[in-house]
């Protein structure tokens, strides 16, 4: 595949990872605040997984998040 080829598949592939990363950002905003709370990552996690998880183990993961 010639660069230019490289380049476009790149840039499709980006695209379709960026669609993908915002259609699960709005998933667990629930509250459309553009922030993904403790609580909202708690209750996704438990519709989504089953389980409950721990208030603080849902803070530290969302303090990851960066």
């Amino acid at each position: 595949m010639s660069n230019g080829g490289n380049r476009r598949l790149a840039t499709r592939i980006k695209s379709s990872v960026q669609q993908a990363a915002s259609s699960v950002f709005a998933a667990l905003d629930k509250d459309d605040d553009g922030k993904v709370s403790a609580f909202e990552l708690r209750g996704c996690m438990v519709v989504e997984l089953g389980e409950d998880v721990f208030e603080e183990a849902a803070a530290i993961l969302g303090k990851a998040k960066g």
